[in-house]
């Protein structure tokens, strides 16, 4: 209980106080330390009602928060939710975009140093007379946008806090069985829910405690190492219109490294003369084409997502998750139909209520056709 919490705060912050006396606390056996507290607070019970008025010194840890009702904390200011990153989270960020930034940086080098570019092009007298300042613009501004959606699709996911979910003892028993064991008979509508042993929340519909960042996510995606964070019901439209924009980009970038090639000797000249004048071209050619294979398969897959109400824990762990093992295959238990789905997707803002997923599908209505998953071919 969250007083008996309290208590156990107030015992520990008296063993430090112990140990400024010359006490060692690891010589103290718990007994010890509870006829201590009692004779320090007055009283054999060191937990009964009289421990309200020590609820306003309560805080938890930094990186393992735990379910307490906000009634027992001081109105703070600031949240309990979230807590800071772990540091290897931080460092993964700092290190993706790192090798971000060092393409970059290679290849507007490149460009500046060609004197075939088009930036180089765009840069000149006649260029700028010409136009070529609306490109400039264009190409500062597009690197700008990219990268601003970069930096913010890392912000609140959606975790799960106190104010959006459910304290174990607020729901029923009947309403949190764990069926994990034994395959589920009853109402689809009716699954429990699911209990996350380390916040002590019980977890909505598709929300899922993420291991790296330490915090449950409403509607879990993934964690992106690239943006640093997870991705869930908050930043999930974000993430799709990032993925769209560094597609976009890449792919233009991509054309420009193009045009800073030679002619290797003219027309006639052999693919070794070419290679060797333009290495430093093919080579980031090459880079830029992974990462454009990866920007846009993303952007693919999570289209098909947005139209399917899914997301990529789902569609990878159907088969192990709780609530979604009872469904036929064929069967997206959230989908709207895809032009719905796309519509509730994109309208979704960091200022919408939580979402309250319900089935659209229950035992003994007919399975409607999916285009995407039947009896004759299955695309993902």
């Amino acid at each position: 209980s969250v007083l008996g919490s309290c208590a156990v705060c107030r015992r520990t912050h008296h063993v430090v106080a112990l140990v400024g006396h010359g006490a060692e606390p690891h010589t103290l056996s718990r007994i010890q330390l509870q006829d201590m507290e009692a004779q320090r607070i007055g009283r054999d019970d060191p937990d009964d009602d009289d421990d309200d008025g020590d609820a306003e010194a309560f805080r938890l840890p930094r990186h393992a928060p735990r379910a307490v009702r906000p009634s027992a904390v001081s109105q703070p200011p600031a949240p309990l939710w979230p807590a800071e990153l772990p540091n290897r989270v931080r460092e993964a960020r700092k290190g993706a975009w790192g090798c971000a930034a060092f393409w970059l940086t290679l290849e507007v080098a490149l460009q500046l140093s060609s004197p075939h570019s088009d930036l180089r092009r765009w840069l000149s007298i006649q260029g700028l007379l010409r136009g070529g300042f609306v490109w400039i613009l264009v190409y500062l501004g597009s690197l700008a946008w990219a990268l601003w959606l970069l930096v913010t699709c890392a912000r609140d996911p959606g975790y799960l806090t106190p104010g959006t979910g459910l304290f174990e003892d607020e729901v029923a028993p009947s309403d949190r069985v764990n069926f994990r064991d034994q395959p589920y008979k009853g109402r689809l509508a009716d699954l429990p829910l699911r209990l996350c042993d380390t916040c002590r929340l019980m977890q909505p519909r598709r929300t899922k405690h993420c291991k790296e960042c330490g915090l449950c996510v409403r509607t879990f995606d993934h964690h992106c190492f690239w943006i640093g964070g997870c991705v869930g019901e908050l930043n999930h439209r974000h993430f799709l219109g990032m993925l769209a924009s560094w597609s976009a980009v890449l792919l233009w970038h991509w054309s420009l490294v193009w045009s800073c090639r030679t002619g290797g000797g003219g027309r006639h000249a052999s693919l070794s003369v070419w290679f060797e004048e333009n290495w430093e071209v093919v080579f980031m050619l090459a880079v830029g084409a992974g990462f454009i294979v990866m920007t846009v398969g993303l952007l693919v897959y999570h289209s098909y997502l947005m139209v399917t109400s899914q997301t990529t824990w789902e569609h990878i762990s159907r088969r192990e998750i709780d609530y979604l093992r009872p469904f036929p295959r064929t069967v997206f238990p959230f989908s709207l139909g895809a032009l719905e789905s796309a519509r509730r997707f994109l309208t979704r803002s960091r200022t919408s209520a939580p979402q309250d997923w319900e089935f659209t599908w229950e035992r003994g209505e007919p399975i409607p056709f999916n285009i995407w998953e039947n009896k004759w071919w299955s695309c993902c």
